[in-house]
């Protein structure tokens, strides 16, 4: 090989004969995919890792706003069914369980007469993480409910009352429906009447009755317990809450507003409380509820506080539970225009 083509051969150590580095283009391109790929899987991974924690953190945040809610529905849901049914309460804690994409409180809603409780059907919320909760009342249907706590028992009758607005009298002037009804539900309810007062005479005498009374005028608590005898509990009482009353025969859930003298709901009211400080409970309660319910019933609960405030409590009918003969005794009284007998418990042998 001669010095003019010297410069130009190749060593062994990839080099030019005058000394120069020759590209391996094969190498190259080898080692550039190497990198690359390296390059991909990394940010592929930081990515996936990345989706990963922000479903992570969605998920816990979602369950964490679903769990927010629930507290917020049981810190009022269990108070607003005990003034505004009648005698019944819910149990507690209740059971909740996942409906996409929210979560379903359940409760078991029970009436207690003396020392038993009667079932009274199931209640359930249903609620999102922002709220939007659909409720099904006490004795409303609900879907996919699950195995009652009292599987088997007779449910409670349905307790009613005859309230002002009913009988067309004053109370009824800003509801002509009412008004118009009025007949009908006055023969309805003398027929509930005469079919309650039967079975309260034909009640084994030793038995403890559950019984709705409604009165002819407005009562304070006062001439209330006045009617009352030894053999007679004073368990709820109804007052007119609402300056606009709604139609009686629609017997929507959250219609009534009353006293809850038997304290087992969470909440305001404590064990041992009189007549007097249950029924001063009432206003509290109401804003109580106010604090955490959605806004429609929040505002009405906020307008039936104000109304109490300004007009005082005065009862158009009551529960008693007690002995038969003083329950008909108390329902044959000129004062009571209508008699809604519920439970009847025969006594342990």
């Amino acid at each position: 090989m001669n010095d003019e083509t010297a410069p130009n051969t190749v060593t062994s150590d990839g080099q030019m004969g005058n000394g120069a580095p020759v590209l391996d283009e094969r190498a190259f391109i080898k080692a550039a995919k190497r990198r690359s790929t390296r390059r991909i899987v990394l940010i592929s991974g930081a990515l996936i890792a990345a989706v990963v924690v922000m479903l992570l953190v969605g998920v816990v945040g979602w369950q964490r706003a679903l769990y927010a809610q629930a507290d917020r529905v049981r810190a009022y849901y269990p108070t607003l069914v005990s003034i505004s049914c009648p005698n019944t309460k819910l149990m507690v804690p209740e059971t909740i369980r996942s409906q996409f994409p929210g979560f379903v409180s359940e409760y078991t809603a029970y009436r207690r007469v003396g020392d038993v409780l009667i079932p009274a059907g199931d209640a359930s919320v249903e609620f999102d993480s922002w709220g939007g909760e659909m409720t099904h009342g006490v004795g409303e249907p609900s879907a996919g409910s699950g195995p009652r706590l009292f599987s088997g028992s007779a449910l409670a009758p349905t307790l009613r009352f005859l309230e002002p607005g009913a009988r067309g009298g004053t109370s009824a002037q800003d509801s002509p429906e009412t008004a118009d009804m009025a007949p009908q539900t006055l023969a309805e309810f003398a027929q509930l009447t005469a079919s309650s007062l039967a079975r309260l005479s034909a009640a084994p005498l030793t038995s403890t009755v559950e019984v709705a009374v409604s009165f002819r005028d407005m009562l304070t608590l006062n001439e209330v317990e006045a009617l009352l005898g030894p053999d007679l509990g004073l368990y709820w009482g109804g007052t007119d809450a609402y300056p606009h009353p709604s139609v009686p025969s629609e017997r929507g859930y959250g219609r009534m507003v009353g006293v809850d003298f038997v304290h087992e709901a969470p909440g305001l009211y404590h064990p041992d409380t009189s007549h007097r400080e249950s029924e001063q409970q009432l206003i509290a309660a109401l804003k109580q509820i106010a604090q955490h319910a959605p806004k429609g019933t929040a505002d009405l609960c906020l307008e039936s506080a104000a109304y109490l405030e300004k007009n005082g409590i005065r009862y158009f009918g009551i529960v008693v539970c007690g002995s038969p003969k003083a329950a008909l005794k108390l329902a044959q009284r000129p004062e009571v225009t209508a008699v809604s007998l519920g439970a009847v418990v025969q006594p342990w042998e």
